[in-house]
């Protein structure tokens, strides 16, 4: 039950990540990203949760890696949506 808590929260604070990426446009490819999936045909719902797996994955890379954050490689990944970004340790 506690790590279903501790995902709940982890969730909502990506999710309030990519709103004010999208409200402050930086970067402004998270927003672009957000519109390109739901014209694609995935729901504002899937969308969002695709972009949280790329935000999720720049943070681990930055925590566990301790490699610096690379706002190119991140956009990389944001326009690479749908596919998930790999995982990697570098």
């Amino acid at each position: 039950m506690k790590k279903t808590n501790q995902h709940h929260k982890l969730q909502k604070a990506i999710l309030e990540v990519i709103k004010k990426q999208i409200d402050t446009k930086e970067p402004k490819e998270t927003g672009e990203t957000l519109q390109r999936l739901i014209a694609e045909g995935h729901s504002e719902s899937k969308a969002l949760d695709l972009i949280g797996h790329v935000v999720a994955a720049e943070v681990i890379g930055v925590i566990a890696a301790g490699r610096a954050y690379d706002e190119n490689r991140y956009i990389a990944a944001l326009k690479a949506l749908p596919a998930l970004p790999q995982k990697t340790a570098s």
